[in-house]
């Protein structure tokens, strides 16, 4: 689920990230692709090593927005 394009999660720690939202999966270079929205500014799409946004999960940095 947490690889699904359109799935969104965001940061437990404090952060200007809002949310991110899964945009596509890079299994070439093992990268998740993301579209970053801040709470100010505009989106960005961004990148976050697989290895680091599993772990991330594990740990509760990162939680899905329900």
């Amino acid at each position: 689920m947490k690889y699904k394009i359109g799935f969104k999660f965001k940061p437990t720690f404090s952060s200007n990230i809002n949310f991110f939202e899964v945009r596509g999966i890079d299994e070439e270079r093992d990268m998740i692709l993301t579209i970053v929205h801040p709470k100010q500014g505009f989106n960005f799409n961004d990148e976050i090593e697989r290895e680091y946004y599993d772990s991330a999960f594990l740990t509760g940095d990162y939680v899905a927005i329900k």
